[in-house]
């Protein structure tokens, strides 16, 4: 399902993609995740609830500019679309590192991977990738600029479930961040 207002957005600055390459993330269910758990037990998840409370209070609200369309990989067939973050990300940033310190103190592993704030908006039908859609993006990306400003004023704990059909998103705990 495309989000009207970002394709226009897109299509103005250059950005098309190739019919019936992609499959689309329902704009519902578009999220920035700031840590990922292949699993987590159920014995785990107040520690996991006690440390997105305590990240979300020591981290004002703020703006955040979407900016920006690119793919993952960086290079070759693309397998995911994705808006970056401009204005604001510092302060994304800042959170994620506040999720992670206060995991750790609760005994998580640190995350192997980089933080890399993105919104995942499609993702290729083709598990190897379309190279279409790479090409478009290519030809596109740099005249991307702003897409759009969203306010972040909550970190959500989500639980995905994957199956036959789109992921299911379960919000298991709502923490607003300090005003």
């Amino acid at each position: 399902m495309h989000d009207p207002l970002l394709d226009t957005s897109l299509a103005a600055r250059g950005v098309h993609f190739p019919e019936g390459e992609l499959r689309w993330v329902l704009a519902a269910q578009r999220h920035l995740t700031l840590r990922f758990f292949d699993e987590l037990s159920e014995d785990r998840m107040e520690d996991v609830r006690g440390a997105a409370a305590a990240a979300a209070a020591g981290v004002s609200r703020f703006d955040l500019e979407l900016e920006g369309v690119g793919c993952f990989p960086p290079r070759g067939p693309a397998k995911v679309v994705w808006v970056g973050c401009g204005a604001g990300r510092e302060a994304l940033v800042a959170l994620a590192e506040a999720i992670s310190l206060a995991l750790e103190s609760r005994g998580f592993s640190g995350d192997t991977r980089p933080f890399s704030p993105h919104l995942t908006l499609a993702r290729a039908r083709n598990r190897r990738g379309s190279p279409a859609v790479a090409a478009a993006l290519r030809a596109g990306a740099a005249a991307a600029g702003p897409l759009g400003r969203v306010r972040v004023d909550r970190l959500l704990l989500i639980r995905s479930t994957l199956g036959s059909g789109p992921p299911r998103h379960d919000v298991l705990g709502t923490f607003p961040l300090s005003a």
